[in-house]
């Protein structure tokens, strides 16, 4: 009885009160809907949910643009402070995160994959926007892995691929999707904003997994 009224009490106290001058860092990807057609389960989040989560985190920290939450020296260490960033430079970063965020006074950052901006596709976009078994299978096999029954193949590839050359051509195909990431002139125009754009490697291949094939294919 005393553990589950310590349970109660628990949850409904906030650490952070207790604990200041923390800084955190907040990584989005994509914001998007399950019914849209370039939701991930893997790195889609809601609008809906995103917008909730950055009106409850507002009364909790003081956003900052990732340059000055990461080097300032100064902050006060009464308070705890907040970036936010999104990965790989979805197309609703500027379509839906920029307006709200605009209006809450939010600054944030953009990782851009160079392979997304110029080609559209990356090939952890591709696994899931196509649900094409043949394509998951060339990839699956370019990398020597076998894919057991529910076994997810982003994870699979993502923490055991052989990312080399031969991976890299055959991980593009004809995209007959909509575009789902910034294109130059969207990063110039978020730059223009005043977003902080930053580099997410080129085609998003696990840079641990690169350098033992760099020579290869």
């Amino acid at each position: 009885m005393l553990k589950a009224q310590f349970k109660k009490v628990v949850a409904k106290v906030n650490p952070l009160h207790f604990f200041k001058g923390n800084r955190f860092i907040l990584v989005y990807h994509d914001l998007s809907n399950p019914t849209d057609q370039n939701f991930s389960k893997h790195y889609s989040t809601p609008p809906k949910l995103f917008k909730k989560q950055i009106s409850h985190l507002k009364k909790q920290f003081d956003f900052l643009d990732l340059n000055t939450l990461t080097s300032c020296k100064s902050l006060e260490s009464k308070k705890n402070y907040m970036a936010i960033t999104f990965d790989d430079g979805f197309k609703s970063v500027k379509d839906i995160a920029l307006p709200f965020l605009k209006k809450e006074n939010i600054p944030f950052s953009v990782f851009i994959n160079r392979a997304a901006c110029m080609s559209q596709q990356l090939w952890v976009s591709n696994i899931e926007l196509f649900k094409d078994q043949d394509y998951i299978n060339t990839l699956l096999k370019t990398s020597n892995i076998a894919q057991n029954q529910n076994e997810d193949a982003v994870e699979l590839l993502m923490h055991q691929g052989r990312f080399n050359n031969q991976f890299k051509q055959r991980a593009y195909k004809p995209s007959y999707a909509k575009d789902i990431y910034l294109s130059q002139s969207d990063i110039i125009e978020l730059s223009d904003q005043n977003v902080q754009i930053e580099n997410h490697s080129s085609d998003h291949f696990n840079l641990n997994h690169c350098a033992l094939y760099l020579l290869e294919g």
